[in-house]
């Protein structure tokens, strides 16, 4: 039935699309050019270098000593092992898709299960802190106070989410793939690797982000939409576009929820860089997804306690 539905509905899917692109097609090529600054001002500047840092980290061996470092707390947390716990700070301190692309290279290495590797995707991937303190809080809102506090809020819903589904990945079976032989590479070759992996995975990323804006920027420029409606629109497809066009609306009140929403959210661009990085190792991305949406909910909300009395 499910399939019958979907060979319907996918020609239909497309025509869109198409239509969509011919109407407004003078849009696209104006929000392409956006994506590619975009891409060039903010994304690899802020990503790149984190990128290369944490495949030198996991190609070379360091994971396991960095782990151990933030080993006690985040296995009080979260239930985490070294492993684990060398995700996890990457991913909390770097942004997405850092701290999959370091799971990734883990469950590639036999060091976490296939169990663990869907549990860190349900709360590791996040705006990184100068992206949303500076760039959505000092740029689009005039306060790092505001951007510290929507950081803050994002944090904590991840938190509760990886903390929350603990028991769900301590009782599931771990299966660990066969580990990879150790081999020590000599550190020109370290380099090099890790260069190469990291471009690789930077030109995926900036062809999601790219994609996605000119697909958000035409459709809110074709739809008759409110403000509102396109802030949450263009933040669904791409959060960066979302955040600028939710930081512009005229009730100052909401801007910053929906900034936090939108940022927890993280939009379909950096959803589909997570599967781009994670795919074909035969993961079920449906927790990441409902964790990301769930999270989406519990940021504002946290938010809105924290203005409520704080602000």
């Amino acid at each position: 039935m499910h399939e019958k539905y979907a060979s319907r509905l996918t020609p239909i899917f497309w025509a869109a699309v198409i239509a969509i692109s011919i109407w407004g097609s003078s849009a696209l090529s104006e929000h392409v050019k956006s994506g590619l600054t975009l891409c060039i001002n903010t994304v690899i500047p802020a990503v790149f270098p984190f990128m290369i840092i944490s495949s030198l980290i996991t190609v070379s061996g360091a994971a396991e000593d960095i782990g151990r470092l933030f080993k006690k707390p985040l296995k009080l947390i979260f239930g985490a092992d070294t492993h684990e716990a060398c995700a996890i700070s990457l991913g909390l301190l770097c942004g997405y898709p850092v701290g999959a692309l370091s799971a990734a290279e883990m469950f590639d290495k036999g060091e976490i299960s296939k169990d663990e590797f869907e549990h860190l995707l349900t709360f590791i991937n996040l705006p990184s802190a100068p992206f949303v303190i500076n760039g959505v809080g000092m740029s689009m809102l005039s306060s790092r106070k505001t951007g510290i506090a929507i950081y803050a809020s994002i944090l904590l819903s991840a938190t509760i989410v990886g903390f929350v589904l603990r028991p769900w990945h301590r009782k599931k079976n771990k299966i660990y793939k066969a580990p990879s032989p150790k081999i020590h590479l000599p550190f020109s070759q370290i380099i090099t690797e890790s260069i190469s992996k990291a471009a690789k995975n930077m030109l995926s990323v900036c062809a999601c982000v790219i994609s996605f804006s000119a697909l958000s920027g035409a459709l809110c420029s074709v739809l008759p939409l409110p403000d509102i409606a396109k802030a949450i629109l263009g933040g669904f497809f791409e959060v960066s576009s979302g955040a600028r066009n939710a930081s512009a609306l005229s009730n100052a009140a909401y801007a910053p929820l929906l900034c936090a929403a939108i940022c927890a959210w993280s939009g379909l661009s950096v959803h589909f860089q997570i599967i781009s990085v994670c795919r074909g190792r035969g993961i079920s991305f449906l927790p990441f997804f409902i964790s990301k949406a769930v999270q989406a909910i519990l940021a504002p909300l946290v938010l809105f306690i924290y203005m409520s009395f704080c602000m």
